[in-house]
């Protein structure tokens, strides 16, 4: 037998008659979690200190204006990402809030109008989406809108009026924050949950066929102190914390 062949069939005996490793005693395992949780809780107070050290020589927070002053918004990933995503379903005759931001992201819109509040070049429609007159009834099939019911004193009221306005068959894009700071374009009212939003859009009329969220406790946090898009990863900006959505998702539809 050649060396080699000896001690390969050595290593094979060793393997067949070596016994099992005996399990961790349960103290141990318990030790070491201690050990952890210690370690973990030191440096949670260690954050503590420096976070009230930093808010104290007022380096926090950085913004109170969404980090507009060096990035983009946080926001807006999640509200991009989601238009983008849903592209296809926005054809026609299309209404936007504001101002037409998102134009661009839906090439099969044939008219594109916008509806404020306030009069000014740009805006076709102006009103109270709680009181939409002027708006015509069972038009459009499409409505874009962003950021917006955290303004409205009843949000549940729009809903039914955007119901209203839009052509049987039509598709609602809505998002709306969970957590924000207050920012009072020209009120602040509301922050939704995943639930609140859909149960409301759904008790409107619409079908809704995507409810959904983006966010974390890391970019949540970091917006709300001054952080921006370019501080974090995709990867990190992609995790999806249900106890920290950042802004909710929906596409809903009017039934034909």
């Amino acid at each position: 037998m050649t060396p080699t062949a000896d001690f390969l069939k050595q290593r094979i005996t060793f393997g067949q008659n070596a016994r099992p490793l005996s399990p961790i005693p349960e103290e141990k395992v318990k030790l070491r979690q201690s050990f952890k949780g210690i370690i973990r809780y030191a440096l949670f107070k260690l954050y503590i200190q420096i976070h009230r050290f930093f808010h104290a020589i007022n380096v926090l927070p950085y913004s109170r204006n969404f980090g507009l002053e060096r990035g983009s918004p946080v926001g807006r990933y999640y509200v991009e990402k989601f238009l983008r995503e849903n592209a296809d379903h926005i054809a026609g005759r299309c209404l936007e809030f504001g101002e037409p931001r998102y134009r661009s992201y839906f090439p099969k819109a044939t008219k594109y109008e916008i509806t404020d509040v306030v009069s000014r070049p740009g805006v076709h429609y102006v009103c109270d989406i709680h009181e939409p007159q002027g708006l015509p009834g069972n038009h459009f099939d499409a409505v874009i809108c962003t950021q917006v019911f955290e303004h409205l004193a009843h949000p549940e009221k729009a809903a039914k009026s955007l119901f209203e306005v839009m052509a049987p068959g039509g598709v609602l894009l809505l998002t709306a924050p969970f957590i924000n700071p207050v920012h009072y374009v020209p009120t602040d009212f509301r922050r939704f949950t995943p639930e609140c939003l859909e149960m409301m859009i759904k008790e409107a009329g619409f079908r809704v066929e995507i409810a959904s969220f983006g966010g974390n406790s890391l970019v949540g946090t970091g917006s709300l102190l001054g952080m921006v898009q370019e501080d974090f990863s995709v990867a990190e900006l992609e995790k999806k914390d249900p106890v920290y959505p950042y802004n909710i998702l929906i596409r809903a539809r009017k039934p034909e």
